[in-house]
């Protein structure tokens, strides 16, 4: 699927390379550029709009002058993520937000993200396959967050090399702001003094490693971990659980997991740290809200996923 994006210059620029740079295009794609010329179109300002110079397309180290516009044409490798089988989902997906960059899906809990040896063909990415080939849109699948399979809520899949690889530095630079609901074990204490309880709300600064003897358990580490920090707010209590908003400053497998563990507030639900399946059949913990720039038209966006029924049930 080519994206095609046009750029009005608003200055003079050294190079079309500059211009690209300030809109922070990634390496990839200007190694897409520099080899196919044609993707790149300038024309001069004015009615007729008629294209400047070489019907061929145009160098990333040619002159941008203010006034002109600039058409970029961004193709998706050949055979994008052609390894992946569209299927029809059990559940229709749901939408939450959709554009020419972004893909904004409302994950169901019990669906896993990408195909692997026991979900091959029921995995998000083969859901959303067969929903953009019914719409003649073939892409690479580039979901930007992981999101375990029992984990519901917001995620986001880039349509193009362009989106993707803005989004992935966002990510890594945490420029995105990741909200998540979960129903915790136990309420909280306004004075922990008193009660040995943690508080209502606050900042869980510790380490998290592997756990040992396994690849997949973590464990609060404070001594050989990788640094960790998430805060919480408790948003509602119920006689033996409560509702808590957690915002992980970090990335590290499990986090939110290791952390509610660590203050004494597991997760309901939690097949591998805290197996209590009394109140709710699922690990308790939901995607609810991302806060990210959109990475072509610069826009701030608060996509969020409505917390699910289930977790109010609990209270």
């Amino acid at each position: 699927m080519d994206r095609v994006i046009s750029y009005h210059v608003e200055k003079d620029y050294p190079s079309i390379r500059a211009f690209l740079k300030e809109k922070r295009y990634p390496a990839a794609v200007l190694s897409q550029l520099k080899r196919n010329p044609e993707q790149l179109e300038i024309f001069a300002e004015g009615p007729e709009m008629e294209e400047r110079k070489d019907q061929n397309g145009h160098k990333l180290h040619e002159q941008l002058p203010v006034g002109t516009d600039l058409r970029v044409t961004i193709r998706e490798e050949k055979g994008a993520s052609a390894q992946i089988t569209p299927v029809e989902p059990r559940e229709h997906l749901k939408i939450l937000y959709e554009d020419e960059d972004l893909l904004v899906i409302d994950k169901e809990a019990g669906v896993a993200v990408h195909p692997s040896l026991h979900h091959r063909e029921d995995s998000l990415a083969n859901a959303v396959a067969q929903y953009l080939e019914g719409k003649g849109e073939h892409i690479v699948f580039r979901c930007i967050h992981r999101l375990d399979k029992e984990t519901s809520g917001v995620i986001v899949i880039a349509k193009n090399m362009l989106s993707g690889g803005i989004l992935a530095e966002d990510m890594q630079e945490r420029r995105i702001g990741k909200t998540y609901v979960a129903v915790c074990d136990g309420v909280f204490e306004n004075d922990p003094e008193k009660s040995g309880r943690a508080e209502k709300e606050g900042v869980i600064d510790v380490p998290i490693g592997r756990q040992e003897g396994s690849v997949i358990l973590r464990c609060a580490d404070p001594e050989k971990g990788q640094p960790a920090e998430t805060e919480y707010r408790v948003l509602k209590e119920g006689a033996d659980c409560s509702l808590v908003e957690f915002r992980p400053k970090t990335g590290r497998c499990h986090q939110i997991r290791i952390h509610a563990g660590f203050i004494g507030h597991p997760l309901l639900g939690d097949y591998l740290y805290y197996p209590h399946y009394e109140k709710i059949g699922r690990v308790a913990l939901h995607a609810w809200k991302l806060e990210l720039t959109h990475p072509v038209t610069g826009e701030k966006m608060i996509l969020e996923s409505p917390i699910p029924d289930a977790f109010e049930k609990c209270l």
